[in-house]
């Protein structure tokens, strides 16, 4: 899988590096995030889409919740990170249906 991202931005992250050079540390993030190193993250708050017609995994991402405080009020937030799409699906199509 692949970092996505949408068609014409860019990142500090990828820009100027191969998109492969970021799977040992996205794997790395991601065992820790799935072995408790954030407390406020854990397995259920990862969803994988399977292809079901191939058995194979074709997006993925992790919702970390998160509280923000505005004008007063505790506002529960996500923020999708991890975000991975399989490079021959549409990256945004497969992954803004997971948020759902």
């Amino acid at each position: 899988m692949m970092p996505s991202r949408s068609p014409g931005s860019t990142s500090l992250s990828t820009q100027n590096r191969p998109r492969t050079s970021l799977l040992p540390v996205t794997a790395q993030w991601t065992r820790d995030l799935f072995a408790g190193v954030n407390r406020a993250v854990g397995p259920s708050d990862f969803t994988v889409v399977e292809d079901t017609s191939t058995g194979k995994i074709v997006s993925s991402l992790c919702l970390i919740s998160q509280t923000w405080n505005i004008g007063g009020i505790d506002t529960p937030m996500g923020m999708p990170e991890i975000v991975g799409t399989h490079p021959t699906i549409g990256g945004a199509v497969w992954c803004a249906g997971s948020l759902n």
